[in-house]
C-alpha cells in the first residue's frame, strides 16, 4: 500500500490576481489543488498538478517555496492503483494548462450556464479537473452530479471531506 494526499494551497506571493479571482469566486482560502505522492525508489515527495503553462511534477521543496498548503487529505492506495496513477500522471505530464476553461467556469457561475463554453476534453487541464479525473478514474470516487469541465477547487475539497481523512499541515 502507498499513501497519497490531495492538497489545497494558495500562492505565497502577494500580487496573484488569478488566485484572488479563484478564491473570490469559490469563496475559499485556497485557489489550487494538487496530488502529493512519495517515490520510494527516489525517496522524494512529488507534487502532481496543472499549474503555470502545463501539467507537471514538482519537488515538494520547490512547491513549498512558491505555495502555502492550507489543507491535505491523505489516503492509502494499492500498489497496482499507485502504478496506474503514476502511468497516467506521466502520460499526461506536459499537457497544456487550459487558459480558457477557468473563464468558462466563471461564465457558468455568473450566468448559470449548463456547460462550459470552452470545454476542451482532455486536451488541456485545470488543477481541479485533473484531480477530479484522478478521483474518478483511479480511485473510483462517484461524482455523478459534477461535470469535470466545470469542477472547481471547492468541489474537490467537498469530495475529499467525504471520502478521506484530513491531515495536519504546517500553516
Amino acid at each position: 500500500m502507498k499513501k497519497l494526499a490531495i492538497g489545497f494551497s494558495k500562492p505565497r506571493g502577494w500580487f496573484k490576481p488569478f488566485s484572488w479571482a479563484i478564491r473570490l469566486m469559490e469563496r475559499t482560502p485556497y485557489s489550487h489543488v494538487y496530488i502529493k505522492a512519495h517515490s520510494d525508489s527516489l525517496d522524494v515527495d512529488l507534487i502532481y498538478q496543472a499549474s503555470g503553462a502545463q501539467v507537471n511534477f514538482m519537488g515538494i521543496q520547490h512547491f513549498n517555496d512558491h505555495a502555502k498548503t492550507l489543507y491535505e487529505f491523505e489516503f492509502e492506495i494499492s500498489d497496482e492503483k499507485y502504478k496506474q496513477f503514476m502511468q497516467w500522471a506521466i502520460i499526461n505530464s506536459g499537457a497544456d494548462y487550459s487558459i480558457k476553461q477557468p473563464l468558462g467556469i466563471l461564465l457558468i457561475k455568473l450566468f448559470n450556464l449548463k456547460r462550459n463554453p470552452f470545454d476542451n476534453g482532455r486536451c488541456a487541464w485545470v488543477c481541479s479537473e485533473l484531480v477530479g479525473y484522478f478521483l474518478v478514474s483511479c480511485m473510483g470516487v462517484y461524482i455523478s452530479d459534477i461535470n469535470l469541465e466545470i469542477v472547481g477547487p471547492i468541489d474537490i475539497f467537498k469530495l475529499c471531506q467525504k471520502y478521506f481523512k484530513p491531515i495536519e499541515v504546517n500553516i
